[in-house]
């Protein structure tokens, strides 16, 4: 049986009896999907998990579970393009789905649809007359980046993809991300490899010695890192910001001369910040999606003891001192240390290779407006004070 539900006319309801067989004809209404599409299969409690898991074993990109609450029924959700989470209402507060390879129930996203909500209710205009500008000064150069913005503020559809990257906040529609990249294909992830490469021993043994005489601090610390991540104690991950909005900090001595040459060597490929990272003894940082998907994010090992990893996009891989790795945190992703020993890494924001410098003068001056936009927003949040 079809139905529309009312506000959602793009998106097909294929509603299914779970009694006998919750799924047997999912295969068949799988092709025949809209970029908006979902199927809602009502199944029993005990049956969600598995048909869930039989969603995306039958082709499709996410499958979800909503909490009906003390009724012994539960409504599967499964579909393909856009991330669950962009059907707004529908999903909203009721995700259960327990982490599996293919189920995955991310904390962070009640937290992105309340943040994207507030991009499209206080930044629709002023992004647009921002992208206006943009388009004058650059022209067609940046088109993904348009589209990207037109996605963010609810005038375009996200793009279907076949990747499970899932930024949290932007979307750059046509940009080819994977979780681990290939450097060998990649000759401008190559270069930044190449220009970090004779700085690097020199590195480690600087930014050792700085971590040694100069413990990191609290890293991030207000609630949507804390709820992102599920760190128990934020005091667990602590950090040294020696980069940031295109020089370095005082919190990098000038004694530090390798560390220097390397970051000015880097220059414009760096998106972001670049950061000592400290992940304590014990601790883990949970499953999460980053913000964006045009960047990318380089680790070098400082000191690595036993037993601390890294998974991204399903792949676990290990840092090693003195040597890095580069991973794109639009995926899925996690970190550990289960040793009784600090974790430290240097973390660099990169640009995406494939970018153009019109769509990173572009994205610079976007990601700047949607700070500001936030940064207003909590500013008349804590002038309101708090709620009787």
């Amino acid at each position: 049986m079809g139905a529309t539900v009312p506000g959602t006319s793009a998106c097909e309801l294929v509603i299914m009896d779970g009694a006998t067989a919750p799924l047997q004809n999912l295969a068949a209404v799988a092709d025949r999907l809209t970029r908006d599409g979902i199927i809602v299969a009502d199944v029993t409690a005990d049956a969600a998990e598995t048909t869930a898991r039989q969603a995306v074993a039958a082709g499709l990109e996410w499958a979800a579970v909503l909490d009906a609450g003390p009724s012994a029924r539960r409504q599967v959700v499964a579909g393909q393009g856009l991330h669950p989470d962009e059907f707004g209402n529908l999903l909203d507060d009721h995700l259960v789905v327990p982490p599996g390879p293919t189920c995955v129930f991310v904390p962070q996203n009640r937290t992105d649809r309340g943040r994207r909500r507030l991009i499209r209710r206080r930044g629709r205009q002023r992004l647009l007359s921002l992208v206006e500008q943009l388009c004058i000064a650059h022209g067609d150069a940046i088109f993904r980046v348009v589209q990207g913005v037109e996605v963010l503020i609810g005038d375009r559809a996200a793009p279907r993809t076949t990747t499970a990257a899932r930024p949290a906040m932007f979307i750059t529609p046509g940009l080819d991300t994977t979780p681990w990249p290939d450097v060998e294909s990649l000759p401008a992830l190559a270069e930044v490899l190449n220009v970090c490469r004779p700085h690097t021993a020199r590195v480690h043994e600087e930014l050792t010695g700085l971590v040694a005489a100069r413990p990191p601090e609290t890293y991030l610390q207000h609630d949507y890192i804390v709820s992102k991540v599920q760190l128990k104690d934020p005091g667990a991950w602590t950090a040294i910001q020696i980069y940031d909005d295109g020089k370095v900090t005082g919190a990098l001595p000038a004694t530090c001369l390798s560390t220097r040459a390397m970051l000015g060597a880097l220059g414009h490929r760096i998106s972001g910040e670049a950061v000592i990272l400290r992940l304590g003894p014990g601790a883990a940082l949970q499953q999460h999606y980053d913000e964006n998907d045009y960047q990318q994010t380089l680790h070098l090992g400082l000191s690595i003891p036993a037993d601390a990893g890294i998974r991204v996009g399903g792949e676990m891989r290990t840092w090693r001192d003195g040597q890095t790795l580069v991973f794109s945190p639009s995926y899925l992703h996690e970190a550990w240390n289960h040793s009784d020993q600090p974790r430290d890494i240097l973390l660099i924001d990169l640009w995406h290779p494939d970018l153009n410098s019109a769509e990173i003068d572009a994205l610079t001056s976007i990601r700047k407006e949607i700070a500001a936009i936030r940064s207003e927003h909590r500013a008349r949040v804590a002038a309101a004070g708090p709620k009787p």
